[in-house]
Order: C-alpha cells, then sequence, then structure tokens
C-alpha cells in the first residue's frame, strides 16, 4: 500500500503503535512476539535474499491476564473519555470491570496516562494515512473484543453442547464487526475445524481456563533459542577451533537444556 512507501510514516508512528498497544506483563521480556527469519537461497544455491516475520505469541492477554498484568493498553485509552465519541459509537461504558476480558489484573499503570496515549495512538494512525473508515472499524473491532467478554453461554439440556444465554450483548458484537447476530453465535457454538482438505462442524463445550499456552510459549521461546545458541555460537566457536584462530571461548548464557528435556522427555 502506498502509506507504507513513505519510510518517515513507518519511523514515526512504530514506537506509538508498538508500546502504546501493548499491555504490561509481569516479566518485560519479548515473549510476547516471535520472529522468523526466512532465508531464499537462488537456482545456483546461492543466498539470494531473507526476510523476517514478527507474529504475536500472546493472544491469550486479550482475554486472560495475571493479576499484576495488563491488557492490551489501547482498551484503556479509549475508556479514558478524551474522545467520547468512541464511547457512545462503541456502546461502551467507561469503567473496565464492566468487560471481564480486561480487567482480571491491572486496570491503570502509573506511568501511563490514558487520556494523552489515546490522543497519540489516534495521531499515529492518521500518519499512516488510514481513511475515516479503515480508522472506524479499528476502534470498532477493538470495542468489539471488549463487548465479546460479555457474551454467556448455558449448557443444553441432557447434552454437553453450550448454546446462547440471551442475545443482547451478540447483537453488540454483530453490529460493531457488521455481521449478523444469528450468523456469529452460530460460528461460536458450531465452531468449523479444518480436517485435511475438508471441514467439519464442532459443537462447543463450556471450557476451563489454564495457563497451558503461557508453558508452551515459554517452551517454544527457549527451544529456539537453545537452537539459535548452539548453530550460532558453540558450532561457530568450535570451527575457529578447527581452523586454528587464536580464539577464547565464550560463554553466551545459561543452558537451559536440563529444563527443556525435563519438559519433553517421556514421564
Amino acid at each position: 500500500m502506498e502509506r507504507f512507501r513513505e519510510p518517515w510514516r513507518i519511523k514515526s508512528s512504530r514506537p506509538t503503535l508498538c508500546w502504546r498497544l501493548l499491555g504490561i506483563p509481569v516479566r518485560n521480556n519479548s515473549s510476547r512476539f516471535g520472529k522468523f527469519i526466512r532465508i531464499h537461497f537462488g537456482t545456483t544455491g546461492k543466498l539470494s535474499s531473507a526476510d523476517t516475520k514478527t507474529y504475536l505469541l500472546e493472544k491469550s492477554r486479550v482475554t486472560f491476564q495475571l493479576l499484576a498484568e495488563r491488557s492490551y493498553h489501547i482498551f484503556y485509552k479509549i475508556m479514558s473519555s478524551k474522545k467520547p465519541e468512541l464511547i457512545e459509537m462503541l456502546l461502551i461504558t467507561t469503567n473496565p470491570y464492566d468487560y471481564p476480558f480486561i480487567s482480571q489484573g491491572e486496570i491503570t499503570v502509573q506511568s501511563i496516562n490514558d487520556t494523552e496515549e489515546l490522543m497519540a495512538t489516534d495521531s499515529a494512525i492518521d500518519i499512516l494515512v488510514f481513511n475515516a473508515e479503515e480508522k472506524l472499524g479499528i476502534y470498532k473491532l477493538t470495542g468489539a473484543v471488549m463487548h465479546h467478554g460479555n457474551m454467556t453461554f448455558k449448557q443444553k439440556q441432557r447434552e454437553e453442547q453450550a448454546e446462547p444465554d440471551g442475545t443482547e450483548v451478540a447483537d453488540k458484537v454483530a453490529y460493531l464487526m457488521n455481521l449478523n447476530s444469528a450468523d456469529l453465535l452460530k460460528a461460536v457454538c458450531y465452531p468449523r475445524v479444518k480436517v485435511g482438505n475438508e471441514y467439519a462442524t464442532k459443537g462447543q463445550t463450556v471450557q476451563q481456563m489454564n495457563s497451558l499456552e503461557h508453558l508452551c510459549i515459554n517452551f517454544t521461546n527457549e527451544k529456539l533459542q537453545q537452537f539459535f545458541n548452539h548453530h550460532m555460537f558453540v558450532l561457530e566457536q568450535e570451527e575457529y577451533k578447527k581452523e586454528g584462530i587464536d580464539w577464547e571461548f565464550i560463554d553466551f548464557g545459561i543452558d537451559l537444556a536440563a529444563c527443556i528435556e525435563l519438559i519433553e522427555k517421556v514421564l
């Protein structure tokens, strides 16, 4: 898109849209993001190019936070009332505790002024030249996420199948996402799962929350880090030794192989 061909727009808006949208974790590390570096080789086998893809790992932060965590900042900034037209348009209140998805942990951060940050974020969106409709869609989808956490379900009698316990909240979500409310509820209660090359409909049941996703995220991070350290540092330094290069071996960090093996091994 044309807006991304002007580097100054990216440079001036990226800091705002990055840390001002992300939540506050218990440990301020990079585990929320993953980076996949893809290397391309030409027909002759020589390196031709490479690209990096950044993807969000902690998707669970949208619906669940630990007591010392805060969800993504954008939710609280919108509710700061600096732009009252957003409150009305998104059909929301200014009380985060009205929305379970974003109120399980911290709702304020001492070092962050949500009112000022809302205006900075709004400005960053304009810098990237999103048109009025696209900008509206960004805010509407954010509001829909908050409402989605208020949708309630009950178990059908003599069945494990879940069904909607009222449609008022689903109507708001559907309105903000420009969807049909009945179709939305059907998709939630009877999700389609791809099996091979075909799709199958699976009945949704009452689910329990757990921290398995966090364990998987941390395990994956450590596994990748171990692979990186081994190939970039250990093997590289061994090559120096083989070639007779005068080199003092450097330890680049704690080897967590024992912890990884503990999770991987068969009990």
